[in-house]
């Protein structure tokens, strides 16, 4: 049991090495008032260096002749993950630190370990401090993530000079150049027709439904997509695309992620279906662009919602890449709530183009839980390793879908998946809890988390004329327990865990739900309302759009007239 740690570093003094022992003293000395202090290989407590017989991203912990702990990595980046598996692994509290008992070698089953951050709406990626965000992304590589996606949202603006887009794109940039310090690789989700607010008129993408086998209207369009068949829509997307991509130039993306919808599209005759014909179109001439200036970015080529609107795109991207996959270097594939848990075509028929694929697991909207994050944290471990078992054998990874920071449970879950696939989510979640909550109250906590998954679900209902609006929980049994248990845990907890943030927002969300049962599913209660309040300050969602927001009041007056139009939408 140790009163103060002391480490030893073999590797080569640089920005990636300070960041990685910062990252180890800060999270230490958050959980235990500790510091680290460096020293000689004698008398250090944990010794880091490199190894050539393991793999680049792998480790080693093993033991050392006098005591030591020794976290030996196939590269930096290795290291870094084997002081993530260290930090895991320990015992804490105030005033002394205990490492586990672990020792071994692991290296990652998963090429693709990435989480996508959705940089709009005014949520935690959109508007927190800079510095915020780069500690929450630090913090992700403890369960092993290697790459980060963001999204530039066009429609905000009239073009890339926009003041507030110039001000979007340093906020990226920032982002992208501490990922990057930090070893981890770096990317944009890009809509494929996607363009600025004043788009041209004429050159418009059509997003209508009953016609030309189109069964659905286009899911969130922002009607100011282009139509690629249009003369001048492609020379247009590509200059859009050439000029976003040179203010990164020093900052160069690792990957580029095309989308076909939600947001995007278009459902015009001439380019059906949109995901076998206008899209790829949109996409061939993009990502030889980008091939051509920069070579080393790889592409994905994301499939959201295929056969969602239409039918015949999985199908037909398959006969496409029969022929060539040209320019794309993965897949993208996945689901969405009440469309399955995977699509069905690349299980039963083959990954087009047998090139490798990835998923984009929605870790934040499951359960229809809406505003997300509104009510603190959402785990489901249970849904994810169902999800797990049906596309864990096909695909090298993912990135998946974040709204912010409190589906932070789901992404360790997720990223213990992408390392070993053969884990599972139970173990994955009892490991998150001995790390950031206690290791003597597991059994408790993980009763809670089943709690949370079975109580998620929500339906959400207009009240009146006005737009007031109900959640109504679709299974109530165990909210009262859970909140009876919660109160209990938090009265035993050290204290530095009582305040940290993740556990506010599991804290939350048992008080919330008890407070929405007992008062009818309504928002309206003074318990709630500073509840409400308190997951805004964690978020940073001052200004948050309505469904990233907490529902407190000024949240609720703010998108009243949103509200009564959003809440048109499906339950």
């Amino acid at each position: 049991m140790l009163q103060q740690v002391k480490y030893k570093s073999m590797l080569d003094d640089n920005k990636q090495v300070r960041r990685i022992i910062r990252l180890l003293s800060r999270r230490i000395e958050e959980k235990t008032g500790l510091r680290l202090y460096e020293s000689d290989d004698r008398n250090a407590d944990i010794i880091i260096g490199l190894s050539p017989d393991i793999k680049a991203e792998g480790y080693r912990i093993t033991d050392g002749d006098q005591g030591q702990i020794i976290v030996y990595g196939g590269s930096n980046l290795g290291v870094l993950y084997g002081l993530g598996k260290l930090l895991r692994d320990a015992d804490y509290d105030e005033g002394f630190f205990q490492p586990g008992n672990w020792r071994g070698i692991s290296e990652p089953d998963g090429e693709v370990r990435g989480i996508y951050l959705a940089t709009h709406k005014h949520n935690f990626y959109h508007d927190a401090p800079v510095s915020a965000v780069e500690e929450y992304i630090e913090d992700l590589t403890i369960w092993g993530f290697n790459a980060i996606l963001v999204w530039f949202d066009m429609h905000h603006y009239t073009a890339i000079t926009d003041p507030e887009a110039l001000d979007m794109s340093e906020r990226l940039k920032r982002i992208f150049q501490s990922s990057q310090e930090l070893g981890l690789k770096t990317g944009f989700l890009v809509v494929a027709n996607e363009a600025y607010k004043n788009s041209p008129v004429e050159l418009r993408a059509d997003w209508t439904s009953g016609h030309d086998g189109y069964v659905e209207t286009l899911a969130s369009h922002y009607h100011n997509e282009l139509c690629p068949r249009k003369h001048g829509s492609i020379k247009l997307l590509k200059e859009m695309r050439k000029e976003f991509l040179d203010v990164f130039s020093e900052t160069q993306p690792d990957y580029l992620c095309f989308f076909p919808y939600d947001e995007g599209g278009c459902t015009c005759s001439d380019r059906k279906p949109w995901g076998a014909n206008g899209y790829l179109k949109a996409v061939e001439a993009l990502a030889g662009m980008v091939k051509n200036d920069l070579p080393k970015t790889k592409i994905v080529l994301g499939t959201w919602f295929f056969d969602r609107f239409t039918t015949g795109e999985w199908k037909g991207l398959d006969e496409r890449f029969r022929e060539s996959t040209g320019y794309a270097d993965y897949i993208m594939a996945d689901s969405y709530m009440r469309f399955g848990l995977f699509p069905d075509y690349p299980i039963k028929h083959g990954v087009p183009g047998n090139l490798p694929m990835i998923n984009f697991t929605d870790i934040s909207m499951y359960g229809g839980a809406a505003p997300w994050g509104g009510y603190g944290t959402n785990p489901h471990p249970a849904h994810l390793q169902e999800h797990w078992d049906v596309c864990g054998d096909y695909v090298t990874g993912g990135f998946p879908y974040s709204e912010g920071i409190f589906e932070d449970m789901n992404k360790a879950v997720v990223g213990c998946l992408y390392w070993n696939r053969k884990t599972t989510t139970h173990h994955a979640i009892q490991e998150y809890i001995k790390f950031e909550y206690s290791r003597v109250f597991v059994n408790e906590i993980l009763k809670i988390v089943n709690i949370y998954e079975d109580t998620l679900h929500r339906q959400r209902t207009v009240k009146d004329k006005e737009g007031n609006q109900r959640y109504k929980i679709i299974r109530t049994k165990g909210i009262d327990e859970a909140y009876d248990a919660v109160k209990d845990i938090d009265s035993k907890l050290q204290e530095s865990v009582r305040k940290s943030w993740r556990w506010r927002i599991f804290f939350l969300r048992a008080v919330i739900d008890y407070e929405m049962k007992k008062d009818h599913f309504t928002m309206t209660s003074q318990v709630n309302e500073q509840a409400f309040q308190e997951l805004t300050e964690i978020y940073y969602a001052q200004r948050a759009e309505f469904n990233v927001a907490p529902p407190t009041k000024k949240a609720r007056k703010r998108a009243k007239g949103q509200l009564k139009q959003y809440y048109k939408g499906e339950n």
